[in-house]
């Protein structure tokens, strides 16, 4: 039987949405959301059913026991509705720390096209970070975004610079964009820009 390293709480409902845990009864759902979406910054896996069971599978035979990497996923869904609208993703959490550069995770997050700019994938990401804060023993989350992904970078940069706290850092360098944001002494969102 394999370890599991880190224990996934339930996560609680926000606003509008409710989260889903990724499972196999509901894993076929990538596919209904992405399937049409040509978007090129949602993973190709999630448009197919053999690449959504790849999602599935890796997650209940590797990731989930991941000592380096260990994750979790799940699907926003509309209280009001029960609709699907979107995905989200946390991972590489590592319970073999060395140092602190270790004791971070990373988010991902994915909408579909008709839910979309209404704020619910900022609502989703938003209570997701707060739920990683809550559960692990983290000093810092990561969010990577492609350099041409402006409305993700918008999402990210807002979630960063909300008025609620105080922003210490702004680091550009030549490969990527630093945006960190210190919140009692720990650094709050650290968003990678490809270029």
């Amino acid at each position: 039987m394999k370890n599991i390293h880190f224990f996934f709480p339930e996560m609680t409902a926000s606003q509008r949405i409710y989260y889903e845990p990724l499972s196999e009864e509901n894993y076929l759902q990538l596919p209904k959301l992405f399937a049409f979406d040509s978007s090129l910054y949602v993973l190709d896996r999630y448009k197919n059913e053999y690449g959504a069971k790849m999602v599935w599978e890796e997650y209940i035979n590797y990731v989930k026991y991941s000592l380096k990497h260990c994750g979790h996923n799940w699907f926003m869904r509309l209280k009001d509705t029960n609709e699907y609208i979107g995905f989200l993703n946390l991972y590489d959490l590592n319970a073999e720390l060395i140092d602190s550069r270790e004791h971070r995770c990373t988010v991902g997050f994915q909408t579909a096209i008709p839910y979309r700019k209404l704020g619910f994938t900022k609502e989703g990401v938003s209570h997701l970070i707060a739920y990683a804060f809550k559960h692990f023993d983290i000093d810092f989350i990561l969010a990577y975004t492609h350099k041409d992904n402006i409305s993700s970078q918008s999402l990210l940069k807002n979630l960063i610079l909300s008025p609620t706290t105080k922003t210490t850092t702004f680091l550009i360098n030549t490969l990527f964009l630093n945006y960190r944001e210190v919140q009692q002494d720990k650094v709050f969102l650290h968003l990678s820009i490809y270029v």
